[in-house]
């Protein structure tokens, strides 16, 4: 973020009840990946790329 203001972009931001999740690490991937497939019911495969991204959205 402070990236975008150092070149003169405009940054808005929000107020969120959602602590989020940071990925840093292959590690840190394999977590986010298991806590969206708990969430979702969706399981999350590929080589460090979670395949749920390339996927359909279904309501």
């Amino acid at each position: 973020m402070f990236r975008f203001v150092e070149h003169g972009h405009a940054v808005q931001m929000i107020h969120v009840l959602d602590d989020g999740v940071a990925v840093d690490s292959p590690d840190d991937l394999a977590r986010a990946a298991n806590l969206l497939a708990q969430q979702t019911g969706r399981l999350v495969t590929g080589e460090g790329e979670p395949s749920i991204l390339n996927a359909p959205i279904q309501d």
